[in-house]
């Protein structure tokens, strides 16, 4: 911009100031303050106006990064000459505010809600609220208005009109002189650092009205915004041989920039590139001063701990000589193991990488010392200053089988590999099994010349132990009692018979556990069949058999102890039938068991099977029910009118006991004498249908207590004795089925037949006479409106005399 100062004698001169440094006049002295171009902010004016300035604006910026989208406060002491007529004065709502942000980022737009402003109005603050509004206490306001034309905002403040008194009371509508204006660009507002290093600052123009003029008010900043040179990476620690991605913002666009790590082989960093320190990558900065590329996390270039990366560009420029956590790459430490497994009593080499100087302290196996720490053992093995080493570490005898975590230490560094231990392993045979049975175990990598039995331990032996699912094996139950023989390359074979214990009547996987008399102990999972027995059929009938299969039960075992298994059917809480059986190898059974002719008939009842436990461990019993179905009757006929003779059968009764009665309807129709149930529980009589109305009618049988009834359904008798059919006609029925049709005349004495061919000499039926009919096969029909079962026996016999 412009100044025109007025000398001593009245001549003027200019000056042109592009920003703000040395730009406080003094105290005394006049300006004319305009802008270069002829066109103030968003289309004002300007107007030469006199200025007097005090003590310059500050300016804090949240961030020192280059590029980083931040908050902003300015603080603008406001300056006015009371002494002009009429006096000076700033307005809210009308006068307005510039902040030029030269070199910064500035969106096209900026919401009102992302400015907030504050006007201080004196130093009695101590008793300001909130809420206060009176005395020395702050106002605080949002913009009213906010323009912006490339890097220059235009803020118009919001209404400070405030009803105040005592102190430096502000004048209604606007701010007095020595007040101090503060301009908060919050991070919303989406404004961003320069992208190179160096120092910025804003220009900051007061323009008031005052007599129809523009007043302008500049002056200095009192402090500048520094923006650093700045390195990040994309991971802050890590291993040898990982990948990591430096960037460098800030530093001079299109020149090469490099990395290095800064303070190689334990100086100092101090942001130079020096002697010995390799440049890790390079790359060419952009258009916005940011350059990135990827390096290796390589030794002897990083050593173990903090490592910190800068970087330097074609001009010389360097990053910071303060080391940010940013710049910093911790190394750690790295073991691999070789081979990466093994059986205990094996050895594993461990080489140890990236660790500080010193000695193995301490190694882990699947979170148990094997060296250091809990165990008073010590550990072999050292690191040089180079950060290796090796440690040779002895796999134990209590080592798991399986992939285990190997962890070391060498002071307060450490670092883990999984190692697959293969350890003892166990084979049986078979896999899934049940209690009692014997089983067929080998085991390969336990203890070479080790023992497994009762034995007397040698100094260099403990007791060894076995057992399934916690529960201890007897040595007597395996290998018949005898002492088992490791081999010199750790191999063995034995039979164990498994004990009858509540470990093993369960289902599910149980393991067995090996440990030999020097302490190497190997196990395997074996799977207890599931235990469960059925009832064939689900129901019958009292005096009848069921058949009850059982699996998963107590094997037999002819080398060792065999245990039955009983069988027991109760009625009403009390055993009535009872049969034991021996399960086979497997624990599978197969028993008859009798339903008791006592059982209540229909009633519910239980089958128990149960067994005894070893070592007085108690009784295991399983429970199912069974069910007696009531008693059934079965009529010859289900219809038919008066008189019609009616077979009854019954079955599912007591046995060998009498019919107590038989009913139709109401009327008794018991047989005399009473006829009995045979030692089946089965019965079978006649009855007459005696007149009753027509329509079903209930027929109840009443034996040993226990009532069955059916339904039959009474008809009229539909055809007068007498009423005669041709013979054709009356037998059509049976179609094919029909052999003859014979007929005895007591009146002459004579047979007549019918068989549908030529010769036939009967020629009509009759009802109420009676006939004899062959058929072919045994059939059902209806001949003169009844039903007829008409049957041949097993002889071939196929002869029936029925009544037409």
């Amino acid at each position: 911009m412009d100044l025109d100062g007025v000398e001593a004698d009245g001549t003027s001169r200019e000056v042109t100031v592009t920003g703000l440094r040395a730009l406080t006049p003094p105290a005394a002295e006049d300006f004319n303050v305009r802008p270069v171009s002829a066109q103030g902010v968003a289309g004002t004016a300007a107007t030469a106006v006199r200025a007097t300035v005090t003590v310059g604006p500050t300016f804090e910026a949240q961030s020192q990064n280059p590029g980083s989208n931040t908050r902003y406060d300015i603080s603008i002491p406001i300056s006015l000459d009371s002494t002009t007529t009429p006096p000076e004065s700033f307005s809210t709502q009308t006068d307005e505010i510039v902040i030029e942000l030269e070199d910064y980022s500035v969106p096209s737009s900026i919401s009102e809600s992302s400015i907030a402003l504050r006007l201080e109005v004196g130093s009695s603050t101590s008793n300001c609220g909130e809420s206060t509004t009176v005395g020395d206490c702050p106002i605080n306001t949002i913009a009213d208005t906010v323009s912006v034309s490339g890097e220059k905002i235009a803020i118009t403040i919001g209404d400070w009109n405030k009803d105040r008194t005592g102190g430096n009371a502000t004048p209604n509508n606007g701010v007095a002189d020595g007040n101090i204006v503060t301009i908060v660009l919050k991070q919303s507002a989406g404004i961003k650092n320069p992208t190179k290093a160096g120092n910025y600052g804003p220009t900051i123009e007061v323009k008031a009205t005052h007599d129809a003029s523009n007043k302008l008010v500049d002056s200095d900043l009192s402090d500048r915004h520094t923006i650093d040179r700045i390195v990040k990476l994309s991971e802050e620690d890590g291993g040898l041989g990982d990948t990591v991605m430096a960037t460098a913002s800030g530093f001079e666009k299109n020149v090469t920039v490099r990395f290095f790590v800064d303070g190689y082989m334990g100086r100092e960093p101090n942001g130079i590139l020096q002697q010995g320190e390799d440049v890790l990558c390079a790359a060419t900065s952009s258009g916005d001063n940011v350059a990135s590329c990827e390096f290796m996390v390589s030794t002897p270039v990083f050593k173990s701990g903090a490592n910190y990366v800068n970087a330097v560009d074609g001009k010389g420029n360097r990053g910071s000589f303060t080391m940010k956590d940013d710049q910093k790459f911790t190394l750690k430490p790295s073991i691999r193991a070789t081979p990466a497994g093994g059986s205990p009593g094996e050895i594993i080499q461990v080489q140890l990488a990236s660790f500080m100087q010193g000695a193995v302290s301490r190694v882990s196996l699947g979170g148990r010392d094997v060296c250091g720490g809990a165990n008073p053992m010590p550990c072999n093995g050292s690191v040089n200053n180079q950060g290796t080493g090796t440690s040779r570490v002895a796999i134990p005898n209590w080592a798991g089988a399986g992939i285990q975590e190997l962890k070391l230490w060498v002071g307060d560094q450490d670092d883990s590999t999984n190692v697959t231990i293969a350890g003892p392993r166990v084979v049986p045979t078979p896999s899934t099994v049940v209690a009692n049975q014997r089983v067929s175990l080998v085991g390969t990598g336990f203890s070479p010349n080790a023992r497994l039995g009762s034995i007397t331990p040698n100094s260099d032996e403990i007791m060894p132990s076995i057992s399934i699912g916690g529960a201890t094996i007897d040595w007597r139950d395996v290998n018949d009692g005898r002492v088992v023989n490791v081999d010199d390359s750790g191999n063995w074979s034995a039979s164990v018979d498994l004990p009858m214990v509540e470990a093993t009547t369960g289902s599910g996987d149980r393991l067995i556990r090996i440990t030999d008399s020097k302490g190497r102990t190997g196990g395997i999972n074996v799977t207890l069949a599931a235990r469960d027995f059925e009832i064939a059929p689900p129901s019958g009938r009292v005096g009848t058999l069921a058949v009850v299969r059982g699996w998963g039960y107590p094997g037999k075992n002819d080398e060792g102890t065999s245990f039955t298994v009983d069988v027991t059917y109760k009625v009403s809480e009390r055993t009535e039938t009872r049969v034991s059986v021996v399960p086979d190898a497997s624990g599978n059974f197969e028993v008859q068991l009798r339903i008791p002719t006592n059982a209540a008939i229909p009633s519910t009842n239980q089958v128990e099977v149960a067994f005894n436990l070893e070592r007085n461990e108690g009784r295991i019993t399983d429970v199912k029910q069974h069910m007696v179905p009531e008693g059934i009757i079965n009529l010859s006929e289900t219809s038919g009118g008066p008189g019609t003779e009616v077979s009854i059968s019954g079955e599912g009764f007591r046995d060998s006991v009498p019919v107590g009665s038989v009913k139709i309807g109401s009327i008794d129709i018991t047989p005399a004498p009473k006829p009995y149930t045979d030692r089946n529980g089965m019965f079978e009589f006649s009855v007459l249908i005696p007149g009753l109305d027509v329509g079903i009618q209930t027929i109840e049988v009443q034996v040993g207590g226990t009532t069955s009834s059916t339904g039959f359904t009474v008809t009229e008798s539909g055809i007068n004795p007498g009423d005669i059919v041709e013979a054709a006609k009356g037998v059509a029925p049976l179609g094919e089925n029909l052999d003859s049709v014979w007929h005895f005349n007591n009146d002459t004495k004579a047979w007549n037949f019918y068989d549908g061919l030529e010769g036939s000499d009967l020629t009509h039926l009759i009802t109420g006479e009676t006939y004899l009919i062959r058929i072919k096969s045994t059939t059902q029909v209806i001949l003169n409106r009844e039903t007829r079962n008409l049957t041949c026996n097993a002889a071939g016999n196929c002869w029936n005399q029925i009544v037409w």
